[in-house]
């Protein structure tokens, strides 16, 4: 998922087109062609639960406790 991310900005980077639209943004502010912030907060902790996911054996299956059914009075 990242590196089709990584490879698509890539691409983006060189469409003639896009490069028009970069070079048209106002010059005293820089823009960037990349993943947001918030992309890479999502990345970092996908990471994180495949790093934990790898160093614990799976868990058992949580029982839900059989709760007896009220009978009618």
């Amino acid at each position: 998922m990242i590196s089709t991310a990584k490879e698509k900005y890539a691409a983006l980077a060189k469409d003639s087109e896009v490069k028009k639209a970069l070079a048209a943004l106002p010059a005293n502010e820089h823009f960037g062609l990349g993943p947001s912030h918030e992309f890479h907060e999502i990345k970092k902790f996908v990471e994180k639960l495949e790093k934990e996911s790898k160093d614990s054996p799976p868990a058992a299956k949580a029982r839900t406790p059989h709760t007896p059914k009220r009978s009618a009075r």
